[in-house]
């Protein structure tokens, strides 16, 4: 055997064994048959929610949540990072109190909007279909006592951060029944409380029983001569014509 057929003989085996040990080594490994389930099953349980058994399981969430929700706001997002999304929670959770079974009075939540379609419907805030359109942040009220002061500090948020108020925005809302938008929503700070309302009204509640009689006794006085007045009017009127 020669040198020329030695090195002929060479490549040949070079050439064989790369066809034989590659192909084999990658369709073991790359073109084999897919274990679908094993692959759901060691999925991460934070994309779940790509599955239909993951879909259908937050719709009824939602479903429950809706039962108790008091009221209901929508947040555009605009690249809202989960670190900016648990700063806010953080934060109204300093300056709100849990309720009196030690939940939560609220819950943060990004849906999808198709799925959130769908929790609405046949619920009390259907009305609210219309507007739920990409994927927002909701905010569940289960205590609508707390939105002055949830509504104030979100407003507080936005004017110290732009990073806030950019990437946090209200949009729509669904509070006592009816629809409001974002101004009507950012304008909620001002409400008064159950708190306020009873300091306010206990001055009132303190006065002496007779001057409280009096001052009936004064506006009772008052409603009948105002009624003398337009009867007398409603007479001159008629002898006019």
């Amino acid at each position: 055997m020669d040198i020329k057929e030695i090195k002929l003989t060479f490549f040949k085996y070079r050439k064989q064994s790369y066809l034989i040990s590659s192909p084999v080594k990658y369709h073991q490994y790359s073109l084999g048959p897919i274990n679908y389930r094993y692959i759901i099953e060691r999925r991460n349980p934070k994309n779940a929610i790509s599955f239909r058994a993951g879909k259908v399981k937050l719709i009824k969430d939602l479903k429950e949540q809706l039962k108790d929700t008091k009221a209901l706001f929508q947040f555009r997002l605009f690249r809202l990072t989960h670190p900016i999304r648990q700063y806010i929670k953080d934060n109204l959770l300093k300056d709100i109190e849990p309720l009196e079974d030690g939940r939560l009075p609220f819950k943060l939540q990004v849906v999808k909007n198709s799925l959130m379609r769908i929790a609405l419907s046949g619920t009390e805030y259907e009305i609210f279909t219309p507007k739920v359109e990409k994927t927002n942040l909701y905010i569940f009220i289960y205590d609508d006592a707390i939105v002055p002061k949830l509504m104030s500090l979100i407003n507080g948020f936005r004017k110290a951060s732009k990073l806030i108020k950019w990437r946090f925005e209200p949009s729509f809302g669904c509070f006592c029944g009816r629809i409001i938008n974002s101004l009507q929503m950012r304008s909620l700070s001002s409400l008064i409380t159950k708190k306020e309302l009873i300091a306010r009204m206990l001055p009132i509640l303190r006065i002496q029983p007779v001057r409280l009689v009096n001052s009936l006794n004064v506006s009772s006085r008052l409603l009948n001569s105002i009624n003398y007045t337009l009867h007398r009017l409603n007479s001159t009127l008629k002898q006019i014509k």
